[in-house]
């Protein structure tokens, strides 16, 4: 009698400083841990066929695996999660993300990209991330209408006039750029094996290729050389600022997605 009497007590107590508020936020919460005991809150349930990882919480669902993940850039869990999927799927419920859906075969990516390339929206989500670089209305991040026009307006660069006079060009000429860095480094270890220089030059291929097609769609899509390449081999060893400044863009980009 006396332990109840406590208990009333302190409820009393309770209620005397919070009010119901208390009360009705535990209430709450108890109810939304039920429903979203696997997922975060106010997000759809798990699709059908896709793998969903076990290791999801009421509430939070999978938010500090992706959190774990993303921090330690674990590449190889994504992997895993894809290799565990039956149809080439998984999904990760993420507070503030919603549903995070991975697709890895390439009908599911003919039908975002193609078939049903309609029903496949960017969204806001999208296009805050990249409008600092790519703009709202771009091809890259518009939706609808707005991507119709921008797809048309960029299809008059690869129209076959364009390509002839153009794009051909560009192309040829950067070519030419390579052809003569190959051909000089070829000539600076021809001399290093007779003895004449002391090291032979080496060439990083991908840096090589990097630039040939950063200057060559500089050149296409605005008409800009930005010095990416010239016949002097020592030009890969010099930083060209928009491409320092491009990819700072991108890892600022790829941050705010994941």
């Amino acid at each position: 009698m006396l332990t109840l009497s406590t208990s009333s007590s302190s409820l009393a107590a309770i209620l005397d400083r919070t009010g119901i508020i208390l009360p009705f936020a535990g209430l709450l919460l108890a109810v939304l841990a039920f429903v979203y005991n696997d997922r975060a809150p106010f997000t759809r349930s798990r699709r059908p066929g896709l793998h969903y990882p076990d290791a999801a919480w009421p509430l939070v669902g999978h938010t500090l695996q992706a959190i774990k993940m993303v921090a330690n850039r674990d590449l190889d869990k994504a992997l895993a999660f894809t290799r565990q999927s039956k149809i080439g799927g998984w999904q990760l419920s993420i507070i503030g993300q919603g549903n995070f859906i991975s697709l890895s075969r390439p009908e599911y990516i003919e039908a975002m990209q193609k078939t049903h390339f309609e029903s496949f929206e960017k969204g806001d989500f999208f296009r805050d991330r990249f409008a600092d670089v790519l703009g709202r209305n771009g091809i890259f991040v518009a939706d609808g209408h707005a991507w119709k026009h921008a797809r048309k307006t960029a299809s008059h660069i690869f129209s076959a006039g364009q390509f002839r006079n153009w794009v051909q060009v560009v192309v040829h000429e950067e070519l030419d750029k390579v052809v003569s860095l190959l051909n000089a480094i070829t000539k600076e270890n021809a001399s290093a094996e007779k003895g004449e220089k002391n090291q032979k030059a080496v060439i990083a291929l991908p840096e090589l290729f990097f630039r040939y097609t950063l200057n060559s769609f500089s050149r296409m899509a605005f008409g800009a050389d930005i010095g990416c390449l010239t016949n002097d081999p020592a030009c890969l060893d010099m930083p060209v600022e928009f491409a320092v400044a491009f990819d700072y863009a991108q890892n600022v980009i790829n941050e705010r997605l994941v």
